[in-house]
Order: structure tokens, then C-alpha cells, then sequence
């Protein structure tokens, strides 16, 4: 009698773990109904740690470019998806991430990352691997040097240095600066290529100082560079080759130093985000604007001179997010619309990914003409080739075609 009981329990077993398969087949399409039904899009930054105010501008860059195209009807019949992945700026992080999208997701292109080390750590995976990638931050040259599938949209960190070191002779008249650099990150780049300039300016360096990011928040090591910086004519200029997450302890040191003076800083610096970092030591100690007053940074995209399609896109963002956009985040909107146009123009329809990547990067690298220019809201974008004849090298990054 049991053992009927027995034998008779095992249809309904059977059925049992068939239907607990088919359902677990079911659960299975659904998460990849998505993937399969739509086009995606990768976004890699910082979403945590001393930069995450860099990648938040990434994350709502893109989520915003992507549901205005969804809104539009999506693209090419199809909707279009992201998916956000913290790297941290860590460069081992950014490589495990960059292999997880290369290889086991059906993301057609990548916009990121911040951080150029994370970026050049990544980059490697994604030459390899042929996915196409997109940069609104990560200004080192070597991210994108000799590298087909990964583009800048924006002048490099060595563009940047010699660009201020023109800038501190023909606007302020200087006859010398003081350069303080972040050792081992883009500052390197940037200081290197300002002291060159300077040079040929006729600009003497009166002191040139380093840290290393672990120093960035050690007063003691700062109190040192702001005691050296002490003894020179007051109102000299100081130029920061530093990482936005390096720069406020520095500048709160500098300033409770030597009181206010004239700085200037490179493109990591251009966010409003810097001078909230501010508000709490300002609001107890100091009038508003105490530590940022007088600090001008190198930025591709200038608001009060805007076009009308970067001041649009400005009220929307500022519609939606109540913010005003930063110079990054207009980059990484403009990002998100290049990979869309190109997918567009192409026909990529996702049944092929490793074609419709070679489609998208193809179509980018295109870009080289005024009358094949990307379309972007501060202007039209031209691919650019740089290449470093001592090396034979060749570096690429988007230009403004107006």
C-alpha cells in the first residue's frame, strides 16, 4: 500500500520539476525580453566614492538622451535601453565591467568612463573585444591613442595645459605661475604640456609641486605645499593639474593659507559640484564663494555663449533634474546621441551584435568631414587625428565643426 503511494507520487513529481522548469524557462525570456526586443546602451562611471557626483552626471546625461529618443519613437523601430554600471574609477573594476558588457550582454556601444585610468584599463577590453566606446571625461591621450574603438569628445589634457598656458600669458599678462599637479592621474599630462608652453610663452614656473592621490587628504602634506607656495609675491597664479575628487581639501588649504588668489584648473574641475563641496565650511566661516572665488577652469562648453540648442537642451535638463547641466553632462548627453545617430544611420537592429558594433564604430570614425559631421548641441562634431611622429602613434577626439 505505501509503496503505491509511492509510485503514485511520481507523476506529480514529474509534472512538478517540468513545470518549475518551464517556469524557470518563462522567468528566463522575460529578463531577456528587453535585450531582445531593444537597442542597448552601456554607461560606465564613478557612481560611488569621491567622484560619484561626476558619474550621477553620466547616469542622468544618458537616461535622459534615452527616454527623449523612446519618446521620439525609439530608433530604428526598436526602444532603446541602459544599463548603469558603478566602476568606481577603479581601473580593475573598469576592466571586470568592460568584459561583462563586451562579452555576456547585448550592449551595441559604451559611454564612459571618467577617470582616464579606469578608462585605458577598460579600453584595452573593448578594442579587443570590438565594442565601440564614448568619453565625455577621461581626458588623457592615452585612452584613446592607437585605439580605433574608443573616441573623445573633447580636447585632451595636454590640449588643455597648453591651451591655459596661452590663456595666463594673453589674459593676465603673467610673467610666471606656480603649478601644482596630482602625480599618476591626467594632472601629469596636463602639467606637462603647460610647462612646455609656458616656456615657449616666455612664462617662468616659480614652483612646481606634486602629490600623490593618497596625499590628496593628508593636511599635513598639504600644509607643506601651501608653506612652499607661502613665500611667493602674493596674487600668483596657481594652476591645479588635480582630479575633482582631489581638489577641495587642497583648495581649502590653499586658500585658509595664502587667503584669495587667482587659480585655474582643467576640465574635471568644470562642475558646480565643486563649490557645494564648500557650503558647509563657507556658511560657519566664510561669505559664499569663499574658496572658488576667482578659479577658472578649462570647459569645451561655455552656457552664456551657448547656442540655442545647448540652451534648450539646458531647460530640459533643468526641468527634469532641477540643475543646472555641467560641462561633462552636456558631453555625455551629446555621447548618448552620437551612438543613436550612428545606430540610426546604420539600421542596427540587434540581431547581430558583433556587426551592429563594427556598424556604430564605423559610422563614428566616419565623422571626419563638415558634411558628415555628428550632430551635437553646442555645435556639429568632427573627428580629429593626431599622430605622434616620434612614436608613430595616432590618437582621435571630436572637434567642434563650427
Amino acid at each position: 500500500m505505501f509503496a503505491k503511494q509511492k509510485n503514485s507520487l511520481k507523476p506529480f513529481c514529474n509534472l512538478r520539476w517540468k513545470a518549475l522548469a518551464l517556469i524557470s524557462v518563462a522567468i528566463l525570456l522575460a529578463s531577456c525580453g528587453d535585450s531582445r526586443n531593444g537597442l542597448t546602451i552601456a554607461a560606465v562611471g564613478p557612481l560611488t566614492g569621491a567622484a560619484a557626483a561626476r558619474g550621477k552626471d553620466l547616469e542622468r546625461a544618458v537616461r535622459m538622451a534615452v527616454d527623449e529618443a523612446n519618446a521620439a519613437g525609439g530608433v530604428n523601430g526598436k526602444k532603446v535601453l541602459v544599463d548603469v554600471y558603478d566602476d568606481g574609477d577603479q581601473p580593475a573594476r573598469a576592466r571586470e565591467l568592460a568584459l561583462k558588457i563586451a562579452s555576456t550582454t547585448p550592449a551595441l556601444a559604451v559611454l564612459g568612463q571618467v577617470a582616464s585610468q579606469a578608462a585605458v584599463a577598460a579600453g584595452q577590453v573593448y578594442k579587443e573585444q570590438g565594442i565601440v566606446a564614448v568619453t565625455g571625461a577621461a581626458s588623457e591621450a592615452r585612452v584613446t591613442r592607437d585605439n580605433p574603438w574608443f573616441f573623445r569628445l573633447f580636447r585632451d589634457a595636454s590640449g588643455q595645459g597648453r591651451f591655459l598656458a596661452d590663456y595666463v600669458r594673453y589674459r593676465f599678462g603673467a610673467r610666471q605661475i606656480a603649478v601644482i599637479r596630482d602625480v599618476g592621474t591626467a594632472g601629469d599630462e596636463f602639467a606637462s604640456a603647460l610647462r612646455d608652453r609656458a616656456k615657449s610663452d616666455g612664462i617662468r614656473i616659480s614652483a612646481d609641486l606634486e602629490f600623490t592621490p593618497k596625499e590628496a587628504h593628508d593636511h599635513a602634506r598639504l600644509d607643506e605645499i601651501a608653506q612652499k607656495l607661502s613665500s611667493l609675491p602674493k596674487g600668483q597664479i596657481i594652476v591645479l593639474g588635480t582630479q575633482y575628487g582631489d581638489t577641495p581639501d587642497l583648495l581649502r588649504v590653499l586658500r585658509d593659507k595664502l587667503g584669495s588668489f587667482p587659480s585655474l584648473g582643467y576640465s574635471s574641475l568644470a562642475t558646480d559640484n565643486l563649490s557645494k563641496q564648500f557650503a558647509e565650511a563657507e556658511s560657519a566661516r566664510h561669505t559664499p564663494g569663499y574658496y572658488t572665488d576667482g578659479f577658472t577652469v578649462a570647459a569645451p562648453q561655455l552656457p552664456d555663449v551657448a547656442e540655442y540648442t545647448q540652451m534648450a537642451f539646458a531647460s530640459r535638463y533643468k526641468a527634469r533634474y532641477d540643475a543646472d547641466p555641467s560641462p561633462e553632462g552636456v558631453r555625455w548627453y551629446e555621447g548618448a546621441r552620437m551612438i543613436l545617430q550612428a545606430a540610426r544611420a546604420t539600421g542596427v537592429g540587434g540581431a547581430n551584435r558583433a556587426e551592429d558594433r563594427r556598424r556604430i564604430r564605423d559610422w563614428i570614425a566616419a565623422r571626419k568631414r563638415a558634411d558628415s559631421a555628428a550632430e551635437g548641441v553646442g555645435g556639429p562634431f568632427i573627428l580629429t587625428t593626431i599622430t605622434m611622429s616620434s612614436a608613430g602613434s595616432r590618437s582621435e577626439r571630436f572637434t567642434r565643426g563650427d
